[in-house]
């Protein structure tokens, strides 16, 4: 008897089945035309709510499509702040400083002209002068063979302006450095120099 009362208090519907369908049934009640009754029939049908599904995810999906857009448009623009920084850091920071250095280096080369120039020429004096430009290693050993004898000395022009590349070495220099005895590296802009100042065409040798 006891199970049978069970049984029959669980097959009962619960209040709030009881409330669904009241309000459903309500809902009904208030359809004022056949067109919105055949609507609300469609919405409430399975198929109608698996569409719906489908289109409450295609518009999440769009919007982390879009919150992504956005993002991936502040990571260009923080880019390209980065950009316009780093920019600025050059064009105030580095360039400046690098201005400074090449104008310290060309005065300090500039004032180191006239001393060079009156060490070449006590170094020339009434020697025959050979110089060379685009001198090899090969040429230079010859030059240096060259400028064993007493009555001669050669130049070898160098073709870069600051760099310390030689044929001894590479020790920095700012017009001429000693590389043998009476063999010379000198930049290519003191050579004009001491062509206009010191160098005479009768005991000139100029080798291309």
């Amino acid at each position: 008897m006891k199970t049978d009362r069970q049984t029959e208090k669980s097959s009962s519907p619960s209040p709030t089945d009881v409330l669904n369908q009241i309000t459903h049934t309500y809902r009904k009640s208030q359809r004022k035309s056949l067109i919105r009754d055949l609507w609300a029939s469609v919405r409430e049908a399975r198929p109608y709510r698996f569409w719906q599904r489908i289109l409450t995810y295609v518009r999440r999906v769009r919007m982390i499509s879009f919150a992504v857009r956005i993002l991936g448009y502040l990571f260009a623009i923080l880019q390209t702040g980065t950009l316009v920084l780093l920019t600025t850091a050059l064009f105030f920071i580095v360039l400046p400083i690098l201005c400074t250095v090449v104008v310290v280096l060309l005065l300090t080369t500039f004032l180191d002209v006239r001393k060079s120039r009156r060490r070449m020429e006590r170094e020339i004096g009434e020697r025959c002068v050979y110089v060379f430009f685009n001198l090899g290693s090969f040429g230079a050993e010859t030059a240096i063979e060259l400028a064993k004898g007493e009555d001669r000395i050669c130049l070898s022009v160098s073709p870069y302006w600051l760099t310390a590349d030689g044929h001894r070495g590479n020790r920095f220099y700012l017009n001429v450095r000693r590389e043998d005895e009476h063999f010379f590296l000198i930049r290519r802009y003191f050579f004009f120099h001491i062509r206009k100042k010191i160098l005479k065409a009768d005991r000139t040798v100029l080798v291309y």
